[in-house]
């Protein structure tokens, strides 16, 4: 159709197919829902954005992921950052916290907190 097609009802609108429903658009694929946005795959969920990024945000409740029988790794080319604007940052861990940069490591298990560096080591306050 030149003029565009829709596709209304007050019900349901279910897509089905035996192998693959594709879409595809010279401009974007606009999502939106009055409640919520389901998304499940048997295998896989691939997300890539080429040019400008990627982002989630949750405006009220918490953002959450989980990697419910495997590791999350977040690989970046230059800085990874954890910000917290308002509270504080934990990291927990059941077993074993390491630290590494540059040759140095802390390690924090329930044996102790151990620091090794082939450099020099340097601990300051402002009280003793």
């Amino acid at each position: 159709s030149p003029n565009g097609i829709a596709l209304t009802t007050p019900e349901n609108i279910i897509l089905q197919a035996s192998q693959d429903i594709a879409e595809s658009a010279s401009g974007s694929i606009n999502l939106s829902a009055q409640k919520n946005i389901i998304g499940h795959a048997q295998d896989k969920i691939s997300l890539f954005a080429a040019q400008k990024g990627l982002r989630a945000y949750a405006a009220k409740g918490k953002l959450e992921l989980q990697a419910q029988d495997d590791a999350i790794e977040a690989i970046a080319k230059k800085v990874i950052k954890l910000i917290s604007t308002e509270e504080k940052i934990e990291l927990t861990s059941p077993k074993e916290i390491v630290l590494t940069a540059g040759g140095s490591q802390l390690k924090i298990n329930a044996n102790g907190v151990f620091s090794t560096t082939g450099g020099k080591f340097e601990s300051k306050a402002g009280q003793h």
